[in-house]
C-alpha cells in the first residue's frame, strides 16, 4: 500500500472520530431536562412567585394579630414643688413649702364580642411644711389611692355590632385566602410561560433530529448514486442532482441546529441556567389520553370550581359585601352598656392608703353614639354599594370570557389531536413510499431525483407531524391550565 493511500486512510479515520465519536461523547455529557424539572427551576427563581410568597406570609401575620386580644397598658406619674413666704407680720408662719406626687396606671383588655375590661389605679400624696417665727416648723402629709375596674359592652339595638367588632378579623382571613390564591396564580403563570419555552426548545430539538435523519438518507443516496455513476448505470446529471440534494441537506441541518440552539438558549435564560452549560430537553411522558369526554359544559363547570381567578373574584365580592355592611353599621346609632366598681382610701402615706381601701363605689350607664353627617354617611353607603355592583358585573363578564377561552382552547386541542393522528399515518405512508423508491432505484426502475423527492416529502411530513404533536401537547396543557388543573407533577 502506497504512502499516499495510508495518508488518505488516516485522514478518513480522523474525520470519523471527530464526526461520530466526539459528538456522541458530548451528547452523553449533556444534562437531560424534564418538564417538571424546568417548572421547578422556574418557580424557584421567579420574582413574582417570591413576592406572592412574601405577601402570603404578611397576610398570615395579619390574621394572627387580628385574632389576638392584645391588652394595652398606660402608666403616668408627676411631681411638683413650690414655696411661699409669709407676708403678714402678725402671722406666726413665715413661709410654707408645698410638694406633691401622683401616680397612675391603666390596663385595657379587649375581649370577644367587642367587650373591653379596664383595670386602673391611681395614687397621690401631698406634703405641706410651714416654718414658724418661733422656730421649727409644722409638717402635714395627706395621701389617697383609688383602684377601679370597669367593663363595657356594645348592645346591638340599632346596628350590627358584630360586623364592626369582628370585621377586622373577617377581613384579615379573606385577605389571607386571597394571598394564597395570588401565590397559586403566580405559580400557574410561571408554569404557562415555562410550557411555551420548553416546548419551543423540544420542537426545535426534534426538528434537528429529523433534519439529521434526512441528511443521512441524502448522504446514503449520494453514495449509491456515485457508485452507479462509476459503473455507468446512471447519467452524470443524476449524480449531480444527488450532490445538490446532499448539500441542501447539510445547509438545512446547519440552519436547524442554529434554530435549536437559539430556542435552547431562550429556555436556559428563562430558567437561569448558564448559557454555556450542555443541556438536552427530555420528551415528557405522554399518558394515553382521550378527548371524547372533553365537553365544553363540563370543562366550564370545572373551571368555575377550580380556577384561582374565579375564586379571587368571589373573595373580592365578599370583601366588598363586608365593606357595605360595615359602612351601613357605622352610619347607624350605636349603644354601649358600661359598668364600673372602685374603692378608695386615705392615709399618711400611699402605702397606708392602699391598705385602707374602704370606700366602695359603683356605677352603671348606657352610652350612645350618633353620626351628625347623614349626607356623608349616605354617600359612603352608595359608593360601597356601587363598587359591589361593579364587581358583580365584572365577575359575570369574566365568566363569559372563561367560557370563550375554554371553547377556543378545546377547539385548538381537538384540531391538534386530529392533525397529529392524521400526520402519524401520513408519516408511515411516506416511509413506505421511500422504501419502495429505494428498492426501485437499486433495480434501476427510477431516477435519483424520484428518490430525492420522496425523501423531501418524508422530511416535510415528519416535521409537520413533529409540529402537530408538540402543538397538541401544548394546547392540551393550556386547556388544563384554563380549567384550573396543571400538567405539573413536581414538588410543591
Amino acid at each position: 500500500m502506497s504512502l499516499r493511500k495510508l495518508y488518505v486512510l488516516g485522514i478518513f479515520w480522523t474525520a470519523v472520530i471527530f464526526i461520530i465519536i466526539l459528538p456522541c461523547q458530548a451528547k452523553a455529557n449533556q444534562v437531560g431536562l424534564t418538564l417538571d424539572d424546568a417548572i421547578d427551576q422556574a418557580l424557584a427563581r421567579n420574582i413574582l412567585v417570591r413576592d406572592a410568597q412574601q405577601a402570603l406570609e404578611n397576610a398570615q401575620t395579619a390574621v394572627i394579630l387580628a385574632k389576638s386580644y392584645i391588652p394595652t397598658m398606660s402608666v403616668d406619674s408627676s411631681a411638683s414643688a413650690s414655696s411661699s413666704a409669709g407676708l403678714d407680720p402678725q402671722s406666726t408662719i413665715t413661709g410654707t413649702e408645698y410638694s406633691s406626687q401622683s401616680y397612675g396606671s391603666n390596663i385595657n383588655v379587649p375581649l370577644s364580642g367587642g367587650m373591653s375590661l379596664n383595670l386602673g389605679t391611681s395614687a397621690s400624696s401631698s406634703t405641706t411644711n410651714s416654718s414658724l417665727r418661733a422656730g421649727g416648723g409644722t409638717n402635714f402629709t395627706y395621701a389617697g389611692a383609688v383602684a377601679n375596674a370597669g367593663i363595657s359592652l356594645p348592645v346591638p339595638l340599632f346596628r350590627n355590632e358584630k360586623v364592626l367588632t369582628e370585621g377586622g378579623r373577617w377581613s384579615a382571613e379573606l385577605a389571607l385566602r386571597n394571598a394564597e390564591l395570588g401565590l397559586e396564580a403566580a405559580r400557574r403563570n410561571v408554569i404557562a410561560n415555562t410550557l411555551t419555552y420548553f416546548y419551543n426548545a423540544l420542537n426545535a430539538q426534534e426538528q434537528t433530529k429529523i433534519a439529521e435523519e434526512s441528511q443521512r438518507e441524502a448522504e446514503e443516496l449520494l453514495r449509491i448514486t456515485q457508485e452507479k455513476l462509476k459503473l455507468g448505470k446512471i447519467a452524470e446529471i443524476d449524480a449531480m442532482e444527488s450532490q445538490v440534494s446532499a448539500d441542501s441537506a447539510r445547509i438545512a441541518i446547519s440552519r436547524q441546529q442554529s434554530a435549536a440552539a437559539t430556542a435552547l438558549d431562550e429556555l436556559k435564560n428563562f430558567l437561569g441556567i448558564p448559557l454555556d452549560e450542555e443541556l438536552r430537553v427530555e420528551q415528557p411522558v405522554v399518558e394515553n389520553e382521550t378527548l371524547e369526554n372533553l365537553h365544553e359544559t363540563t370543562l366550564y363547570e370545572r373551571a368555575l370550581a377550580q380556577r384561582t381567578d374565579v375564586k379571587q373574584d368571589e373573595i373580592g365580592i365578599k370583601m366588598l359585601e363586608l365593606g357595605v355592611r360595615q359602612t351601613e353599621a357605622q352610619a347607624r346609632p350605636g349603644v354601649a352598656l358600661s359598668g364600673g366598681y372602685s374603692r378608695s382610701g386615705q392615709g399618711v402615706t400611699i402605702s397606708d392608703s392602699y391598705n385602707n381601701l374602704i370606700n366602695p363605689s359603683w356605677n352603671i350607664g348606657l352610652g350612645t353614639s350618633l353620626s351628625l353627617s347623614p349626607k356623608a354617611d349616605r354617600a359612603s353607603i352608595d359608593q360601597a354599594r356601587s363598587s359591589l355592583r361593579l364587581a358583580r358585573l365584572n365577575q359575570s363578564l369574566h365568566k363569559d370570557e372563561i367560557r370563550l377561552e375554554i371553547r377556543r382552547l378545546l377547539r385548538e386541542t381537538q384540531n391538534a389531536a386530529a392533525n397529529a393522528a392524521l400526520l402519524a399515518e401520513t408519516v408511515k405512508r411516506a416511509e413506505e413510499n421511500l422504501r419502495i423508491r429505494q428498492v426501485q432505484f437499486e433495480h434501476g426502475l427510477c431516477r435519483p431525483i424520484d428518490v430525492m423527492q420522496t425523501e423531501r416529502q418524508l422530511e416535510e411530513t415528519r416535521m409537520n407531524y413533529s409540529f402537530a404533536a408538540i402543538d397538541y401537547r401544548l394546547a392540551k396543557a393550556r386547556l388544563d391550565l384554563a380549567v384550573g388543573e396543571t400538567p405539573y407533577h413536581g414538588s410543591d
